[in-house]
């Protein structure tokens, strides 16, 4: 359901952290949120507590994304004001973002992950040699029964 528009979309360079922000503003619209929270249990510091942003697909076809807002309990949050005359709504990953992420941590251990692959390969070569052949044969010999 629509809970509101993206009105602007940005992009800020923050030479302290040296890194990107996209500050995305969205309009929501209130009748939305007095449907489901009417006004006399609203509370909204504790929505703002509860509440985070994440970018979702809308499409793959297209390319389209949603700003979906919902409840991730469990997960610190706190709104918190910045230069801009908005508040900030902690954001999420996306499901894309932490594939991609989870790929580039794989990626970076995989040299690693090779090397133990062909230690192992190497020492279970040496185990089938046809020297120890004859050792292996008396050793299974000798094994209990399944």
């Amino acid at each position: 359901m629509p809970l509101g528009q993206v009105v602007e979309i940005g992009i800020r360079y923050d030479p302290a952290r040296k890194s990107f922000e996209i500050p995305v503003i969205i309009q929501i619209r209130p009748d939305v949120i007095e449907k489901y929270f009417p006004p006399s249990t609203l509370d909204p510091a504790g929505l703002g507590q509860l509440s985070r942003a994440r970018l979702e697909s809308a499409s793959l076809v297209t390319g389209s994304q949603v700003v979906q807002l919902n409840f991730y309990l469990g997960t610190p949050a706190k709104l918190t004001k910045t230069d801009l005359p908005y508040y900030r709504i902690p954001t999420l990953p996306s499901p894309t973002q932490e594939l991609i992420s989870s790929v580039d941590t794989a990626a970076k251990d995989l040299p690693t992950l090779i090397k133990a692959g062909i230690a192992t390969l190497d020492c279970m070569q040496k185990i089938v040699l046809p020297q120890n052949e004859k050792a292996i044969s008396n050793i299974l010999a000798g094994a209990p029964p399944w």
